[in-house]
């Protein structure tokens, strides 16, 4: 099972775009949440991972996504029930 993460901001309109499409999606049990504003820990791991603390980003069994648009797509392709007609 792979291991998701979304690394984001509460006042960030990007990463806001990103909770709207995952709960509209119904995918928040299959994504960890990190606000780098609330957990000190969360932002300086995003640092270290990508020597900046810019949101939002999607780590995927700790490969980072970024920029918003294609954390999208990824989530669509790879996440989001598909309907079979």
């Amino acid at each position: 099972m792979q291991v998701i993460e979304l690394y984001h901001r509460q006042m960030c309109a990007q990463s806001a775009k990103v909770r709207r499409y995952i709960e509209t999606n119904n995918l928040k049990s299959k994504i960890k949440s990190h606000d780098t504003d609330s957990q000190d820990w969360a932002r300086q791991q995003l640092t270290n991972l990508m020597g900046n603390a810019t949101v939002p980003v999607l780590l995927v069994d700790g490969e980072p996504i970024q920029p918003t648009e294609l954390i999208l797509a990824w989530l669509q392709a790879n996440l989001v029930d598909k309907v079979v007609v």
